[in-house]
This record gives C-alpha cells, sequence and structure tokens, in this order.
C-alpha cells in the first residue's frame, strides 16, 4: 500500500472512449487517451497481489506456502468538488446536452445503465521528483463507492472514489495532464457558500421544518472481478447493484423530524424527497435530487454554546421506486463523460 499527495505526484484519469479495452491491453497510458482530473488532493494505493496459504510441513520448525489466491487492486482517491464526472464513473450512463444553457456549457445527466459491463477506465500517477520517476498506471477500474461530504464546519465540498482495479502497468513516460484549474466558470470549487441555501428537503410537499448546516452522501456499487488469465489478474468486471445513502446534520425549528422518526415506512403519507444543490452560476452548478427517502434513525449530534442543538439523520431509498438523479452543468466536453 503507498500513500500519494499533489506534494509530490501528478495525476490524470483516462477520457471516454480513449481505450482500446477494460485493461487497455495492459498497455501503459498515452497523453491523448487521458484529461485532466478533478483537483486532486491525495490517494491511497494497493498493488494486485498474491495471497499465500501456510502449510505444516514434517520435519520443519517453518510452515512451507503456496500461492492460493491473487487479492486485486484497489484505489481511494480524494478531490476537491468542481463537477459530476466522477458521478459519472460510478453509475456509468450519461446523456449530455452540449451548449446547454449556454453556449459553451453542457448538461450532463446520469443514471445506471441496465448493462452490466463496466466503462474502460483508468488512472495515472506520476511522481514530480526529478530524482525520482515512477509512473503508476491503473487499468481495468470497478469503482464502489463515491462520498460526497460539505458542511458549515468543513466548507470546502470533497469527494472520494473508492475503486477496484485489474492491472498495474508501471510506465516510462511523464505526462503534461495533471488535475485540472479550479477557479473559472464551469469548473469552480464548490463550498458550502454554493450549497448552504439551496436545499429543499419537504415531506408531503410540506417543510420538514429544519435547517440543514452539512451532508454527506454515499453511492455505492456492487461490482465482481472475475475470469482471471494466467497470472491471476482480473480479465473481466461487472458493474452491478446501485445504492445510495445521505446523512444530514440539522437544527430542526419545529417538530415535523420528531415526528416522522416515530412514523412507520407503511405510514407514510407522502413522500419524503431532497434536492441537494451546489451552484456558482447557471452555468455552473451540482444537482442530486432524491425521490422518495425514508429516515431510518434521528440522533442528537451535540450542543453548541448559544445556539440551537444539532442532530444527525440518515436517509435511504424507501423502496425499489426510489430514484436519483444527477445533474451536472460545466465547461467539459464530452470526453469528461461520454464518447
Amino acid at each position: 500500500m503507498g500513500y500519494y499527495s499533489w506534494e509530490n505526484y501528478a495525476h490524470c484519469i483516462s477520457k471516454i472512449g480513449g481505450l482500446t479495452a477494460w485493461r487497455n491491453a495492459d498497455v501503459k497510458l498515452a497523453t491523448g487517451e487521458c484529461v485532466e482530473s478533478p483537483p486532486w488532493i491525495d490517494a491511497i494505493i494497493t498493488q494486485p497481489h498474491e495471497l499465500t496459504t501456510r502449510q505444516g510441513r514434517p520435519g520443519s520448525y517453518i510452515a512451507g506456502r503456496y500461492g492460493s489466491s491473487m487479492v486485486d487492486g484497489y484505489v481511494r482517491a480524494n478531490y476537491r468538488l468542481t463537477d459530476a464526472q466522477l458521478i459519472y464513473w460510478l453509475m456509468q450512463k450519461c446523456t449530455t446536452t452540449d451548449d446547454d444553457p449556454a453556449a459553451g456549457f453542457q448538461t450532463h445527466t446520469m443514471a445506471t445503465p441496465d448493462s452490466t459491463t463496466p466503462l474502460d477506465l483508468g488512472m495515472h500517477f506520476q511522481t514530480s521528483l526529478t530524482d525520482n520517476n515512477l509512473y503508476w498506471d491503473l487499468l481495468g477500474l470497478c469503482p464502489q463507492r463515491l462520498t460526497i461530504k460539505c458542511s458549515e464546519y468543513d466548507r470546502t465540498a470533497i469527494q472520494t472514489l473508492e475503486s477496484q482495479y485489474a492491472y498495474l502497468q508501471a510506465s516510462s513516460d511523464s505526462f503534461t495532464k495533471t488535475d485540472r484549474a479550479e477557479g473559472t466558470e464551469g469548473t469552480v470549487t464548490k463550498t458550502w457558500d454554493h450549497f448552504y441555501d439551496n436545499f429543499t428537503f419537504t415531506y408531503n410537499s410540506g417543510s420538514t421544518e429544519c435547517d440543514i448546516i452539512g451532508f454527506t452522501v454515499v453511492l455505492t456499487r456492487n461490482t465482481w472481478m472475475g475470469t482471471r488469465d494466467a497470472n491471476g489478474y482480473a480479465t473481466a468486471g461487472l458493474m452491478l447493484g446501485f445504492d445510495y445513502a445521505i446523512q444530514l446534520e440539522v437544527i430542526p425549528t419545529g417538530d415535523q423530524l420528531f415526528t416522522l422518526a416515530r412514523t412507520k415506512k407503511s405510514s407514510y403519507a407522502g413522500d419524503l424527497d431532497l434536492v441537494i444543490q451546489g451552484t456558482e452560476t447557471a452555468n455552473d452548478k451540482i444537482t442530486l435530487t432524491f425521490d422518495k427517502l425514508f429516515m431510518t434513525s434521528f440522533d442528537r449530534a451535540m450542543s453548541y454554546a448559544q445556539r440551537p442543538e444539532s442532530y444527525v439523520i440518515n436517509l435511504e431509498p424507501l423502496d425499489q421506486t426510489s430514484s436519483l438523479v444527477p445533474v451536472g452543468i460545466d465547461s467539459l466536453a464530452d470526453d469528461y463523460y461520454e464518447s
């Protein structure tokens, strides 16, 4: 396992449609196959490796060992939230309307496809130290989890992508692409200032009587890595079930949430809906629309000096008719979302 950060490493990701296959035929990534990543913070990378099993050997104090199975690679990377690109990596389907809402800006609407075949995705990491040239290409990704969080106290919105991957290729080429610049319209890093006044949280179309002061959204996929080559590396993967959960920190302004906490799912009088929106301008926003939620728990968080106490509520899909529709409006072309 290795830790890599922006201080010593550069990082970029594959563009959609840029690779020749899921593992890119085990060929190192080329500059033309990649685009800039969201503003990168750091990453933990575990290489694919073989597990061994100990076996007793008569007449020896040292147990014998034999290779038993391969463990797939794992990457956990943190980024600042500028756009919805990594939501697409997890959900795997996107419809883009170009020059909407204005020329030079695109509207991307994400969903989960019927196909279980994963997108051809890759990541490139390289040292920025002249005396230690290390280039790693992660190939054959099956993203498993994306966590997005922001609050009144941790004001910069952070997204964390966790993914299995099948193959690591040690490269020898330095790239010019790194993470993309943040600050121009269409790629502005989202902060609490972009979110705090843009929540819509309703029950039966009425107010839930609370002020939201923080949120964490967790999107997850069930994945499968299988069909191994002679060296034990996965040659295929599957993107299976999709799920999500939301945690909100709130300050109640009435008793609606307390009443709802005592209400059984079967007794809901209407839909519990939530819209989380981070807006810089009409041309630069991320919207997550959750329809039909269920509140699973309601816990006191803490008491603040000279202010009302806050509570943490946990939300999940009500049933199979529940839905999530993420929409990103930014200045990123199709290469960042779809081929």
